[in-house]
């Protein structure tokens, strides 16, 4: 459970003080490195989930040879793994406003943002691209 939050709760919290710092640079690099981050915390909760399914069938198999014991124990799984998606989404919205309209936020920061917008993208779906992503460069022009 606790790997599940690691980046939801623990590191995107303390690199949000990135977005404040006095200096340009910092942020830059900041924004560089974070779709990195934000691909490793995603590949995390698929590793993770993928591992829970695995585990919530093989102890619904030995409880019972009927399928349907599985079914709502990996769906419990999915809805928690899907939660901890949305809340990692949340954070990294949080994260990018701060760095492209936030009071400290400059041209080269929005620069950088812009240059991994595609990552972004990739991250957030289709979905959240439309609602938050397209919305957001809207504000760079």
């Amino acid at each position: 459970d606790s790997e599940v939050k690691m980046f939801s709760e623990y590191i995107f919290p303390s690199l949000t003080l990135l977005c404040s710092d006095a200096d340009d640079i910092v942020k830059v690099q900041f924004a560089n490195e974070l779709p990195m981050l934000v691909s490793n915390a995603h590949r995390l909760l698929g590793t993770l989930g993928d591992l829970g399914s695995t585990d919530n069938a093989r102890k619904g198999s030995r409880s019972s040879p009927s399928s349907s014991v599985t079914a709502p124990a990996q769906k419990m799984s999915t809805e928690k793994l899907e939660s901890e998606l949305y809340i990692l989404r949340k954070e990294v919205s949080r994260i990018l406003i701060e760095l492209t309209t936030g009071s400290h936020a400059s041209c080269m920061t929005i620069q950088a943002v812009l240059h991994q917008f595609s990552s972004f993208c990739v991250f957030f779906g289709e979905q959240e691209t439309n609602n938050f992503l397209l919305p957001l460069l809207i504000t760079f022009l």
